[in-house]
């Protein structure tokens, strides 16, 4: 992935963890249109957990280096050449860049596009707005979440991505329909009750998350559906578990392996790589520590490049004597 420390400092330190306004929308909506300017079916159960997947280990920019594409059935759990489908779909309706970098190796540099979150811009204003994906039920493919139908999965995202904890989250079932393109407002009720009762053992504040309150009339047409302030199983920044590949453990992971410290071409699924990466979550903690006081990116990656120089080893006492060290020399 990167090769030797001029490349590494040069490279971003940022992950993604965000899916913007443009990008989101083709998410969430019924049809996309492809690079071959015909219209598709937006994403299927498996390609949306991938794009998920994708904002986490990607960088800020929301490139990815030197990716194989058959460890994807680690994360979306399908079967190997269901892996390269996802891809090719994905890349076909416009959500993704492909370049292969060699046959031989089997790696491939992917792109999300329309999710450059590179740039410092003001984030409060409607038209930056963006979903947080570092929360726990979507970065776990395990969660209840991708249980739900498709429908389901949809809302919910709209409802995530909308809510704010102080003033909760309201929405039309005409807007939900105008977002989606599901015409039947029926569906999007029964997607709702899926919602409820899929996610029902999750930690809501308030029982039930949200329902369609149907007129005097009594036509759901005219309801709308409604998440409650306070609502903590709607709040963002609730961390990736420690065994998940984020685009911080797959950096450094690479310039460990190129570097001899640990060991290289290891399984994501087996005992010894989950193992490394609940060491750089710890590695990340300090890491992050130090950057909210104030110590500058490359100045903390420069710092990790000259303390692994003369290490041999890597695991939790490593990560201990590095935050110690770092305690010494950024002192604030």
């Amino acid at each position: 992935m990167i090769k030797d420390k001029e490349e590494f400092l040069f490279s971003s330190s940022n992950g993604s963890y965000k899916i913007g306004n443009h990008l989101f929308k083709k998410l969430v909506s019924n049809k996309v249109p492809g690079i071959d300017g015909k219209t598709y079916r937006s994403v299927s159960n498996a390609e949306l957990s991938a794009i998920m997947y994708f904002t986490t280990i990607s960088d800020s920019s929301g490139f990815i280096k030197d990716f194989k594409i058959s460890d994807l059935k680690y994360s979306v759990k399908c079967s190997q050449k269901h892996c390269y489908n996802i891809v090719y779909n994905l890349q076909k309706k416009g959500f993704i860049s492909v370049t292969q970098k060699d046959s031989w190796t089997g790696l491939y540099d992917i792109k999300l596009l329309d999710n450059d979150f590179s740039k410092k811009i003001d984030y409060k204003k409607r038209e930056n707005h963006y979903l947080n994906t570092n929360h726990f039920l979507l970065q776990d493919m395990d969660s209840d979440f991708y249980d739900l139908t498709l429908p389901a999965k949809k809302i919910f995202l709209i409802m995530l991505k909308g809510y704010d904890y102080k003033h909760g989250y309201s929405v039309s079932t005409g807007t939900l329909k105008s977002e989606t393109g599901i015409c039947n407002r029926s569906i999007i009720k029964k997607a709702v009750d899926d919602i409820n009762s899929t996610l029902e053992n999750e930690s809501l504040t308030d029982g039930k998350i949200g329902s369609v309150v149907r007129d005097r009339r009594k036509r759901l047409k005219y309801g709308s559906l409604f998440v409650k302030s306070g609502n903590n199983l709607f709040v963002a920044n609730t961390g990736i578990d420690s065994v998940k590949d984020t685009y911080f453990k797959r950096k450094w992971r690479s310039y460990l392996e190129n570097v001899g410290i640990i060991e290289s071409g290891l399984l994501p699924d087996s005992d010894q790589y989950q193992d490394t990466n609940t060491v750089l979550d710890k590695l990340f903690s300090v890491y992050y520590s130090f950057f909210k006081k104030g110590i500058k990116e490359s100045v903390l990656d420069a710092f990790l490049l000259e303390r692994f120089d003369d290490m041999s080893y890597f695991d939790e006492g490593a990560v201990k004597s590095i935050g110690y060290a770092m305690e010494e020399s950024f002192q604030t």
